[in-house]
This record gives C-alpha cells, structure tokens and sequence, in this order.
C-alpha cells in the first residue's frame, strides 16, 4: 500500500513538474515576441 502512495504521488508530481514547464516556456516565447514587437 506504502509503495503503491508513493508511486502515485512521484507521478503526480512529474505530471505537475511537466505542465509547470511547458507553461514557463510558452509564457517566455510569447514574453519574447511581445517585447520584440515593441522593439521594432
């Protein structure tokens, strides 16, 4: 039962770990083209 929690609360927090960084990346591609449109 101990591993079976354990198991389900790593992939839970891969799952998390992976949509925190595709957020951070689509946030800074679109940070990076608002700012170079401005620059233009």
């Amino acid at each position: 039962m101990k591993q079976t929690l354990e198991t389900l609360l790593f992939q839970g927090f891969q799952r998390i770990n992976l949509f925190h960084v595709v957020n951070l990346s689509t946030f800074l591609w679109i940070f990076l083209r608002f700012v170079h449109r401005m620059s233009v």
